[in-house]
């Protein structure tokens, strides 16, 4: 099995909100579900906000994103507009370069 992977506790908020508008309110639930199954969640606390609102992101919500990940000591973050991290310690990949990473830590 991979090593976990998270999501940022926004992304659910968002999806659930894109869903219900594109399909209804009862499959948005089932499809957050199916995420909290699969995907550990990153908090967003009062630590993350800071970071985020104190930073130089020019966007405060990728900010969030960022400083989420990072507080929970992760080894990097799929984004599609990866311009938007620059100068982060943290690597930054593309949905698709993600798929073409060799090396995945194996939880035994």
């Amino acid at each position: 099995m991979c090593s976990d992977g998270y999501l940022c506790a926004t992304t659910i908020t968002t999806l659930d909100y894109l869903i219900s508008k594109a399909i209804n309110k009862k499959q948005a639930k089932v499809e957050i579900k199916k995420l909290l199954a699969i995907f550990r969640i990153a908090e967003v606390n009062s630590k993350v906000l800071e970071l985020s609102i104190n930073s130089k992101f020019a966007d405060f919500e990728n900010a969030v994103q960022y400083y989420s990940g990072e507080c929970c000591n992760m080894n990097g973050l799929v984004a599609r507009n990866i311009k938007d991290y620059k100068n982060t310690s943290l690597p930054v990949y593309t949905p698709e370069e993600l798929w073409g990473i060799e090396y995945f830590p194996i939880d035994k």
